[in-house]
């Protein structure tokens, strides 16, 4: 639980625009530090039952100021499913978890051990469906990238060369395959590539790919 209180915001603020400070930062990694420590304290002097409720309400409420975090920032990437799916993710944690927090403390109330065996796996189970889903958006941005693709980028200017480039890179091509497709060298083929990210903006396939479909 400590684990994953210190992971879900450095993971969340890596892949924001929204710088967070350094010391915001080395305050988590010293809280998450002294949890673990209490943990082993504690299970010399008995007060795991105290130190498990601490580190519940640590758990909790990294993972909804995270959530808040991504509701109110923008994604470092254009890939607009990608946005789409963790706001929508983060609006269920923000309602989950606080719910499993509330229904772990009136278990214990009844003496209902419930805690770890409820509310971990359920965070577990959102957070895979998070990625598992972005991964299935991913690929069917890839599938029905064809579509539209050479009208799409017949906008930017690129010269006939560039755009077979750009077509085989947007349906997942590599660097190297691309070559071996179009019988040009490697280092032509990253110039091209070069060359068709700054007329369209962006930098890296992914973001080509979310440009010239959406």
């Amino acid at each position: 639980m400590t684990l994953i209180g210190l992971t879900t915001p450095l993971s969340v603020w890596v892949e924001r625009k929204n710088q967070v400070s350094q010391a915001y930062k080395k305050i988590l990694l010293i809280v998450s530090g002294s949890l673990i420590l209490l943990v082993l304290v504690g299970s010399f002097v008995n007060l795991l039952g105290i130190i498990q409720y601490v580190i519940v309400i640590f758990m909790g409420g990294s993972v909804a100021g995270s959530m808040l975090f991504i509701k109110k920032t923008s994604s470092k990437f254009k890939t607009k499913h990608q946005e789409k799916i963790e706001q929508y993710f983060a609006s269920i944690l923000l309602v989950v978890v606080p719910v499993l927090l509330l229904t772990d403390y009136i278990t214990s109330l009844h003496r209902i051990e419930a805690k770890i065996g409820f509310t971990l796996p359920v965070i577990f189970i959102i957070m895979a469906s998070n990625k598992l889903w972005d991964d299935i958006q991913r690929l069917a941005l890839f599938n029905t990238a064809a579509v539209s693709k050479e009208h799409s980028l017949s906008n930017y200017a690129l010269t006939k060369r560039e755009q077979e480039v750009a077509l085989l890179l947007i349906k997942g091509h590599t660097y190297k395959q691309v070559a071996e497709q179009l019988f040009i060298s490697l280092p032509t083929v990253k110039t091209h590539a070069s060359n068709i990210y700054k007329k369209c903006g962006v930098k890296s396939k992914i973001e080509l790919l979310s440009l010239i479909i959406c």
